[in-house]
């Protein structure tokens, strides 16, 4: 329509020689030119776009009609306007359609112009028209090329776009496609998942989640989370959405996990493992996702094992102490045979006494290590400081052992290299590091052949006091080492070398010495012999 405008405009001003006919066909035509691009783009602009047949052959009609207006009324012939009209006319069909829709254009408009003026065309006109038609040859060429390169480069956009369609619906149905996994995903897993918004409500639940609780999904969506199924506590009391630990994910921006108690559509309850986790959209927090899953079954097993470990140390505390004292009153009785405080016993009948003495000993501190096992699995181990040298503790034990390294003939067994340096008193429980040392050497001596060694040390390193016994007994296999400070575990090598120990001793002077802040280790080859060790701390323990 602008276009128009200026060739109108272009044309008067350029000096074209109007034959005195009014203006108004020409401006009624451009008027309707306009109301029509108005139109066109009120529908475009709401995607409604007529046929494109019926929008050129509308377009084409009010382009003619107008150009052959201006022509009528400005006697564009005479004018230098004419060129561009003849170059409009062709160049605007190419817009549509092929060339040779713009050669058909351009021949309408030179019929309109001629059958318009054919009565006043002069002689000079008619002997000009080789002319006219050279000129006419250069613009259909003009026009025909302009043509072409339009055409190119609608083929060009044709061809774009339809890479541009081919990539967006590759996209849509790779898109489809993710979302119908992940949606298979989601509704195939057996653990509850669904989302929160930044005010606890839920954005998706997945089937388990709904199914765990109790609910249809679409009654659970939108809904607030923790008034809707996270409300109380276990035994009933209120439970405020603010020391809510799910909502700490979106609120801190921090993964939480833990176990929570979950209420069901029903009124009922679960116990419920879950991990929350923050969405991030942007780098902002925009929600979280929850994971959980019904532990009750789990829980349910705890509760019974708790039930039947505590039924076992109650039978445990009571057979104990029950055998425990008449125990104690029959070593003392071989006690006092061996130290000849009652008839004096033949060879014989003091080995029989010795041997059954050990036996009741042995006996007593297997009780003793039971009671003590339970006190540690029971965290009732407490200690009782005070400051005591850990040589005097030391000798003593040995002085004990060497009787029986005596008695057993393994005397090689029993070797203590003495102190280098003198250490200060420590702040310990002298009772417990004492049973270290005697389950330590005891360790040591019962799986070192008669021929073999063993040899303690104590001495100071890097602010400790650290003790180290070496043997060369049966050692340890490798790949059982790291369970031999468990619980009854025994090493699988043990067995022949002692078949009836019980597995505890490793086990309690690892808790001892740990509960004194220290640390303990050992460095064992099979078949060569092992390291045991412990260091306690020289200063910050007070008596």
């Amino acid at each position: 329509m602008m276009a128009f405008a200026f060739v109108l405009s272009f044309s008067i001003i350029g000096g074209a020689k109007p034959y005195g006919y009014p203006l108004l066909p020409a401006l009624f035509l451009l008027f309707l030119l306009g109301v029509w691009f108005v139109v066109s783009e009120f529908f475009l602009k709401r995607g409604k776009v007529l046929p494109i047949r019926v929008q050129f052959w509308i377009d084409e009609f009010l382009y003619i009609s107008l150009q052959a207006a201006i022509i009528y009324v400005t006697g564009g012939h005479e004018s230098f306007v004419f060129l561009p009209l003849l170059v409009l006319a062709a160049v605007s069909a190419s817009f549509y359609y092929p060339k040779s829709m713009a050669v058909t254009n351009l021949i309408i408009v030179l019929a309109v112009m001629v059958g318009f003026h054919a009565d006043s065309l002069s002689a000079d006109f008619w002997k000009e028209w080789p002319l006219l038609l050279v000129e006419i040859a250069i613009l259909s060429y003009v026009a025909l090329t302009t043509n072409e390169v339009i055409s190119a480069n609608k083929d060009k956009d044709r061809h774009y776009s339809a890479q541009l369609e081919t990539a967006v619906r590759k996209a849509t149905q790779d898109l489809e496609v993710s979302s119908r996994q992940n949606a298979l995903l989601l509704n195939s897993v057996n653990e509850g998942i669904f989302g929160l918004d930044l005010e606890g409500r839920h954005t998706f639940v997945n089937p388990a989640a709904a199914k765990l609780l109790g609910y249809e999904i679409e009654e659970l969506r939108g809904k607030p989370s923790h008034r809707t199924w996270h409300h109380s506590r276990p035994d009933g009391s209120s439970f405020p959405p603010e020391e809510c630990p799910i909502y700490q994910a979106y609120k801190k921006g921090i993964t939480q996990k833990g176990e929570e108690y979950f209420w069901r559509k029903d009124g009922t309850g679960f116990y419920a493992e879950f991990i929350s986790t923050p969405i991030l959209a942007d780098g902002k927090i925009v929600g979280a996702t929850v994971f959980f899953g019904d532990i009750s079954e789990r829980k349910a097993a705890e509760a019974r094992k708790r039930e039947a470990d505590e039924l076992r140390n109650r039978f445990i505390q009571i057979v104990s102490h029950q055998l425990r004292t008449p125990l104690t009153a029959i070593r003392w009785n071989f006690e006092a045979l061996l130290n000849n405080e009652t008839e004096k016993l033949t060879a014989a009948q003091r080995e029989i006494v010795r041997v059954s003495y050990e036996a009741s000993t042995e006996v007593i501190n297997r009780i003793r290590d039971m009671l003590t096992a339970m006190d540690v699995e029971e965290r009732r181990v407490a200690l009782t400081l005070e400051k005591a040298p850990l040589e005097g503790l030391l000798k003593s034990v040995m002085d004990e052992r060497r009787k029986r390294c005596v008695l057993e003939k393994k005397e090689g067994a029993c070797e203590y290299q003495p102190l280098q340096a003198i250490l200060p008193p420590v702040a310990v429980d002298p009772h417990k590091i004492r049973e270290v040392f005697e389950k330590l050497l005891d360790n040591a001596y019962s799986y070192t052949p008669e021929d073999g060694h063993v040899t303690a040390r104590l001495f100071r390193a890097d602010g400790y006091a650290r003790f180290e016994i070496t043997d060369t007994g049966i050692g340890i296999p490798a790949s059982e080492q790291q369970f031999i400070f468990k619980r009854f575990y025994r090493a699988s090598n043990a067995f022949s070398a002692k078949p009836d120990a019980s597995g505890l001793g490793l086990y309690i002077a690892k808790h001892y010495v740990e509960l004194h802040g220290g640390r303990i280790g050992f460095e064992s080859q099979e078949g060569e012999g092992t390291t045991f060790w412990f260091e306690l701390p020289l200063a910050g323990t007070k008596a």
